[in-house]
């Protein structure tokens, strides 16, 4: 059983920590984490100002155990102590200077922090950064005592799990839903530990909203069906199996085979929430020609794929995109946006516009608005950069009620396609 430290030991063990941490800025400033030895000699004037814990000690019991810690370490040449020369060698201490970190670190159970950021160094750099460039950051930072993304090099085993899962949803079939827990118990043999590394997996894949993360590589813990409502009549074909659609929607598995048939399909609606979704697949008056598709939250890959396939089929002279005006609903739109642009489409915002008033929402801050203007630039999003600019209110996309007759008229498909 570990015996518990005296309010004297604890005062000492502080304080030689700061004393190594003196060094290991000096070994970190050196650009080598094979320190020079003439590194070591960092010492601490035993202020208050300097050394508070030595100073906060009670008693004189509390004193000496902080004398009677430091006493073999300078037997041992580990360090050295300079005492008042007013008072005896044991009254009070004027300076305490590093010789050998190894020692204290020992003494101490802490590895020295140049030494472990070493070993993460080494470790990282078996990997090669062309498929995870965000590791030369990394690397860069452990290797001048830095903590990128607050990532620290004790940690590095983290980090090469991380790269585990990256590197297996990357070798898999970009059209495949993976079973996050599945993979999880296969590759750890612990149904929780990918979870765990949601942070660290989105840094390497450079996903800037880690909450996203793992559908962005296509693991779910439950697989969503994609819901499909569209007009009578209209046939959804999947490999070599037709089914009709029927009203209010129909539930597939999103599959890049997928195709409509039987109706002209002029616009497609993608919708990011289920309770919209289900408003608007029953709505009565909507119009024979519009097909609405529900992404669930950020798309995965299998249903990315599943949608550019029906762009694909269709062939529609709009594609439209409908959900939360707030970081998280611009950045699905940009996803669904960069897919469909790969398509040759050119995807509009619906009801996205900050100018109503009804309904509850939001003020949205100046980091919010950074998030989201290079989306919106990047996608030709002007009025709802404006508004977002003029308002600065975030409000959810079901505060806002379908209107069938608030959808665009649909424009030449020629014009309608970049």
């Amino acid at each position: 059983m570990k015996q518990s430290l005296s309010n004297g030991q604890r005062a000492c063990h502080s304080t030689l920590r700061r004393l190594i941490k003196r060094v290991a800025n000096q070994v970190f400033k050196s650009d080598s984490l094979d320190p020079d030895p003439s590194l070591y000699g960092q010492s601490l004037p035993v202020t208050l100002s300097s050394v508070p814990e030595y100073f906060n000690l009670d008693t004189y019991r509390d004193r000496e155990d902080y004398h009677a810690t430091l006493a073999p370490l300078q037997r041992s040449k580990a360090i050295d102590v300079v005492w008042d020369r007013f008072t005896d060698s044991q009254g009070q201490i004027e300076r305490i200077t590093m010789i050998d970190p190894e020692q204290v670190s020992y003494f101490l159970g802490d590895p020295l922090p140049w030494v472990v950021a070493k070993q993460g160094v080494e470790k990282l750099k078996q990997i090669d950064a062309k498929r995870f460039p965000t590791l030369i950051n990394v690397i860069d930072g452990w290797n001048s005592g830095k903590q990128p993304d607050g990532m620290k090099p004790d940690q590095v085993t983290v980090l090469l799990d991380a790269v585990k899962v990256v590197d297996y949803a990357r070798s898999a079939d970009q059209g495949q839903t993976i079973l996050l827990r599945r993979l999880s118990n296969e590759l750890f043999q612990d149904t929780k530990r990918i979870e765990a590394l949601r942070r660290p997996i989105a840094y390497l894949v450079e996903e800037s909203d880690p909450d996203n993360v793992f559908e962005h590589l296509g693991l779910l813990k439950h697989p969503q069906p994609m819901l499909i409502s569209g007009p009578a009549g209209t046939q959804v074909r999947i490999n070599n199996q037709t089914t009709q659609l029927i009203k209010p929607y129909l539930g597939i598995r999103p599959d890049p085979s997928i195709s409509i048939s039987g109706s002209q399909i002029n616009t497609i609606l993608t919708v990011e929430n289920l309770a919209t979704f289900n408003e608007i697949a029953e709505c009565p008056s909507n119009p024979n020609d519009l097909l609405i598709l529900y992404v669930a939250g950020y798309p995965t890959p299998s249903l990315i794929k599943a949608y550019c396939s029906l762009l694909q089929a269709t062939k529609p002279k709009r594609v439209l995109h409908w959900g939360d005006t707030d970081v998280g609903g611009f950045r699905i739109a940009g996803r669904v946006a960069q897919f469909a642009q790969s398509e040759g489409y050119p995807l509009e915002l619906f009801e996205m516009m900050t100018t109503s008033t009804s309904g509850e929402y939001k003020e949205a801050t100046d980091k919010d608005l950074s998030h989201i203007l290079p989306i919106c630039d990047r996608f030709g999003w002007t009025d709802e950069a404006i508004s977002l600019k003029e308002n600065k209110r975030f409000h959810e996309q079901e505060f806002t009620e379908w209107n069938p007759m608030h959808i665009p008229p649909n424009v030449n498909m020629d014009s309608g396609r970049s």
